[in-house]
């Protein structure tokens, strides 16, 4: 193997460590965020009427649930949103797919 073979070869192994370096700091630095960063007000595909989220219209007819989504407490829980999305069989990003049951804490 020539010399210039070997030069472009050295060069992309250490391109390639470079770049495996810089995605490990990453994805190390990424570990203890929340996510997602927002939670929306009401579960997904359905339209928060009142723009705060204390009333949400479940326009598509997803799930069992199909009145409008009252919560009868000023602000409620996570938990709260997780029983409530659970019963209903609807997904909320945010609250139905997070990695453990938000009620056991």
């Amino acid at each position: 193997m020539g010399g210039f073979q070997k030069m472009v070869i050295l060069f992309f192994i250490f391109l390639l460590i470079i770049i495996l370096l810089i995605l490990g700091f990453t994805l190390s630095s990424n570990q203890n965020k929340t996510w997602p960063p927002i939670v929306g007000d009401c579960p997904d595909y359905w339209l928060n009427s009142n723009g705060d989220g204390s009333k949400c219209q479940n326009v598509k007819r997803l799930g069992t649930c199909y009145e409008d989504m009252n919560f009868p407490q000023d602000k409620p829980t996570v938990c709260d949103k997780y029983s409530w999305a659970n019963s209903c069989g609807v997904n909320w990003d945010g609250i139905t797919n997070l990695s453990s049951d938000p009620c056991n804490t």
